[in-house]
């Protein structure tokens, strides 16, 4: 059946000329679009749909593979906190060791994936850390660091 539609196919386009053979099938195939508005719109907004799902989701998995990535690098390939050994991802976090996150992060815009892109790219400077929220919090306090000091 399907040989006999491709022997079929390649006569009609053989008779008629290639070019002519596209410019029928994208002629029916707006025609069909024009007697089937209402129809075609739905196939298009389900195909988005589905499109931005994949595509939200993949962005999802990139994100979350380049913090394991980078928070990996900067914890000496453990994917923990240096001071207290915690290990769940949700917990962890870059932090800044001299203390300048929040000027550095409102000079270059650099928050969230765009930090740890920022870092991947750059290979990995120095002068940061992987520690989880709760010994950053220490830290901010030891060091009497304040995110509102950004003279």
């Amino acid at each position: 059946m399907i040989d006999k539609r491709k022997e079929y196919s390649e006569r009609w386009k053989n008779k008629i000329g290639i070019e002519e053979y596209r410019r029928r099938a994208r002629v029916s195939a707006q025609q069909w679009r024009d007697n089937n508005k209402e129809k075609s719109r739905q196939i298009k907004r389900k195909s988005d749909e589905k499109n931005k799902i994949k595509i939200r989701e993949r962005r999802r998995i990139w994100a979350r593979e380049l913090k394991i990535d980078v928070l990996r690098h900067y914890s000496n390939g453990t994917l923990t906190c240096v001071f207290c050994g915690e290990d769940r991802l949700a917990c962890l976090s870059i932090d800044h060791i001299d203390g300048n996150g929040c000027k550095d992060r409102k000079e270059s815009n650099k928050n969230g994936t765009r930090m740890y892109q920022w870092l991947k790219t750059n290979n990995y400077p120095e002068g940061y850390q992987t520690l989880c929220m709760n010994c950053q919090f220490i830290k901010r306090e030891g060091n009497k660091e304040f995110r509102y000091a950004i003279d």
